[in-house]
């Protein structure tokens, strides 16, 4: 839970995930990465796929692995917001 002073953002109850689940979608996370950094799509699938993470992704993130959706600004901002919590 966020500290008091802070608003509960959304409608939907908040739910801890496990250690597994955020494990899994940091691994997501760095295939996104790679994929601003212009890795080639079929290279992220098929190290997601070789680690059994496909059905982790997300929709969009789907997408963006199919070739569907292009690399855009929220990508680059996914990579200045993890330099920034690094």
């Amino acid at each position: 839970m966020p500290p008091p002073h802070l608003p509960l953002v959304g409608a939907e109850p908040l739910a801890v995930r496990s250690h597994e689940e955020i494990i899994e979608r940091l691994l997501v996370l760095n295939v996104r990465l790679g994929l601003a950094m212009r890795m080639p799509p079929e290279v992220g699938r098929a190290w997601l796929a070789d680690n059994d993470l496909i059905d982790c992704l997300t929709p969009s993130e789907s997408a963006r692995l199919a070739g569907a959706a292009g690399i855009g600004p929220s990508e680059q901002v996914c990579v200045e917001a993890t330099w920034a919590l690094a």
